[in-house]
């Protein structure tokens, strides 16, 4: 028991420490483009892999990708400049959370 009380409190620390954070900003971007899988995969790839990004949603119907990532580490307009010079375009920058 004493085990159980100790990890549940340990996991309770983890998830405040590790929780949303005053740096964290989500913004969604519609792309020109992307209109297969294929392409939205290497989108949501290449944007998955850049320093700072947390979280990438692909939404291929709206030709959208809604995108978490720590301001301290990426800004909004280098998270841009990085999506533009791999050649994909950006339309339109709809930001929903800013930190």
């Amino acid at each position: 028991m004493i085990k159980t009380i100790g990890y549940i409190a340990l996991l309770t620390i983890f998830l405040s420490v590790t929780g949303s954070s005053a740096d964290e900003w989500e913004v969604k971007f519609r792309m020109a483009g992307m209109d297969s899988p294929t392409t939205g995969k290497k989108v949501e790839g290449f944007i998955s892999d850049l320093y700072g990004v947390e979280e990438v949603d692909l939404n291929l119907p709206d030709n959208s990708v809604t995108v978490t990532f720590e301001s301290s580490d990426i800004d909004l307009d280098t998270l841009k400049d990085k999506i533009v010079q791999a050649d994909f375009s950006i339309t339109k920058t709809i930001p929903l959370k800013e930190g």
